[in-house]
């Protein structure tokens, strides 16, 4: 729930002014990260790409704050491109840490056995 609500708030941000794209995409990089990191599950990083439909309706980003006129939704797709290879990157390194701290763990405990 946290990283849709990270996501919604990148679309927002980035829909008042594209000059936010660095801190809508900070948030929902870090958001995607965090997500990864929890869950160790890569195909969740398809969730990214929610953004995309979100984005739609929000037409092109605001002009009056001085900043570039761009698709809303063309913001979503790289960032969700973006961001699912950030989900899955994390999961994929958790997983990674995890299985080598067991094998290490494991070897440790079958030293002293053996030496005993």
């Amino acid at each position: 729930m946290a990283y849709l609500a990270a996501m919604i708030v990148a679309i927002v941000l980035f829909n008042a002014n594209t000059r936010n794209q660095t801190v809508a995409m900070g948030i929902w990089g870090l958001a995607s990260v965090a997500l990864g990191l929890r869950t160790r599950t890569t195909w969740l990083g398809l969730v990214a790409f929610v953004a995309i439909p979100l984005a739609v309706p929000f037409g092109s980003s605001n002009q009056s704050a001085g900043g570039d006129v761009t698709p809303v939704w063309s913001f979503a797709l790289v960032g969700g491109i973006l961001a699912a290879i950030a989900v899955a990157l994390s999961a994929f390194s958790a997983r990674a840490i995890e299985r080598w701290r067991a094998r290490s763990t494991g070897r440790s405990h079958r030293g002293n056995r053996e030496g005993e």
